[in-house]
């Protein structure tokens, strides 16, 4: 999974600021190889766009957290590519939407 880190311009406080997690398929002889070919998605995936009030927003590439061996010779329907055990705390807070 990679991390992405919103950054404003004007500078907005730290508890506003947005993360977001990506998890991508990548084809990869070895782990090594993944990482690589992560941290190049990574890089080439910033972005950066004006908002409606005249800020500035980018997207920065902040590093690639894991990557996990899918260990399937083909996907297919009903293919898992990505689970994690997470606290009460985490699935609520993931549960709870952004308020507008």
């Amino acid at each position: 999974s990679l991390f992405f880190e919103s950054i404003h311009t004007p500078p907005q406080a730290e508890a506003e600021h947005l993360w977001q997690e990506t998890v991508y398929l990548i084809d990869a002889e070895n782990e090594a190889e993944a990482l690589a070919k992560a941290d190049a998605i990574g890089h080439q995936s910033e972005l950066s766009y004006a908002e409606a009030g005249g800020d500035s927003v980018k997207w920065r590439f902040v590093k690639t957290e894991s990557v996990a061996h899918i260990g399937l010779e083909a996907l297919q329907d009903g293919s898992e590519v990505f689970s994690r055990f997470i606290t009460a705390q985490e699935a609520h807070s993931l549960l709870t939407p952004f308020e507008e």
